[in-house]
This record gives structure tokens, sequence and C-alpha cells, in this order.
């Protein structure tokens, strides 16, 4: 690992980039911006998985739409690839999208993909809710608000669902769930029938396909988080 950093230049918008490979760095956050930073490098580890050798690199100024943009005047983190030799030992699981839905990705489940997993769901997880907050903003000016978490349970029962992590098995599922609340309350529409305002972000599932255990693990970005929130937002706007 290499650790390199910018020269902070005193002048704004005179910038000339001076590259200094650093022996320490240090990181002076608070509690807040240090989960982010933490979700954020889950993120990083998930688009590696997901991009393989096509993997360049992150910033964090680009995954927290919350963060500042102007370059100058804020700091950035960047997770680029280094070159590392692989052993004899060592096993590497690639997760290739399925033919027919690219959204998805399908491989045949055991314990070695559970790191995986984890991660993938906490990178979702926290795109998801970047982007509920970012949303809610446009709610809050119609006299609503978004709110969502994430949750687990097992298929076919669906009455129960769980806030902390259950066991990786068959059945397993993860998902994230957000609804429209008016004065604390959830809100319905008439869909045809009563229809609560709320929607479900499948992150991960493990479950069989005939005799094979697989695991699925449903890849979001911005643009399909976006068209969710904003299918949501029109609804609210047909309720004025």
């Amino acid at each position: 690992m290499e650790i390199f950093g910018y020269e902070k230049s005193e002048i704004l918008y005179e910038y000339e980039e001076k590259l200094l490979e650093l022996r320490e760095a240090t990181i002076h956050c608070t509690y807040d911006e240090l989960e982010n930073i933490l979700s954020f490098m889950a993120y990083a580890k998930e688009e590696w998985i997901r991009l393989g050798e096509t993997y360049g690199h992150v910033h964090y100024r680009d995954w927290d739409g919350s963060w500042k943009r102007r370059s100058y005047e804020t700091p950035d983190l960047i997770i680029t690839k280094g070159e590392a030799s692989t052993s004899s030992d060592e096993v590497v699981v690639e997760l290739e999208p399925t033919e027919d839905d690219s959204q998805i990705r399908v491989v045949p489940y055991d314990s070695s993909l559970d790191s995986i997993i984890y991660t993938h769901e906490n990178a979702v997880h926290a795109l998801c809710k970047n982007e509920m907050t970012r949303y809610n903003k446009a709610f809050k000016q119609h006299g609503y608000e978004l709110d969502g978490a994430i949750y687990w349970n097992e298929f076919g029962d669906w009455r129960r669902a769980y806030s902390e992590r259950i066991p990786y098995k068959d059945g397993y599922n993860c998902f994230f769930r957000v609804g429209v609340k008016k004065d604390g309350k959830y809100v319905s529409y008439d869909a045809g029938e009563e229809t609560l305002l709320a929607d479900t972000i499948y992150l991960s599932e493990i479950s069989h396909d005939g005799e094979a255990l697989n695991v699925r693990l449903y890849d979001e970005d911005e643009n399909s988080l976006a068209e969710v929130f904003a299918g949501m937002l029109e609804i609210v706007k047909s309720l004025q």
C-alpha cells in the first residue's frame, strides 16, 4: 500500500497539483464523518469486486452527495487500484451479471462469499441513505418526508422483518424499505385500491434454483435509486 496526497494551494482557482508520497496521513473528522468514510471504503471494495480488472478509482466526493463539491475548498479521498501478487493458495471470486438482467449478479453460494455479501449490502445501503437524504428536501417542501431502513427476513415469513442481520442460509433476504410519511404517519394513496406509498429495494438473497443454492446481489446506483424516489415524489405532488 502506498499513500499519496496533493499539496493544498493557498490561492483558490490557481491550483497546481503537487503529488506527494506520504509516510503518514491523519484524518481529522467527526464520528458521523468516520461512519461515512467506513461506508465509502465498503463501497470502494464492492466496486472493485464488481468491476474487476476495469476498476480504476473512486472519489469520496462523488460518492457522498452531501459533501461540498468545490474541489479547491474541500478534501477528497481517492481509492485507486495497486498491483499485488496472488499466491497459489489465494482464491479470487468474480461475480458475473446474469444475461437477462445486468442489475443482478448470481453465483453459487458458499460461506466464502459471506464477506462479499456483507460488503455489498453495506455499500448499497449507504447509497440508499444518501439518495433518500437528497430527495427528502424535495418531499419536505410538500409537507411530507421519507423514512427508510435496512431489514432482513426469511422467504415465506413476510410478516416479520429484523433490523439486525440474520444468519446466511437458504431463504436469507436483505432489503431497504422506504415509505412516505406525513405528520408522523405513513401515507396511502388510491391506485385502484388503497396502497401504501412505499417501495422495497432488494439488496441480496440466498435461495435455491432447482438443486443449486445461489446468492443474488442486486446492484443499484444513483440513477436507479433516483427513479424510485422520483416516482414517489410524483405521486406526492399528485396528492396536493
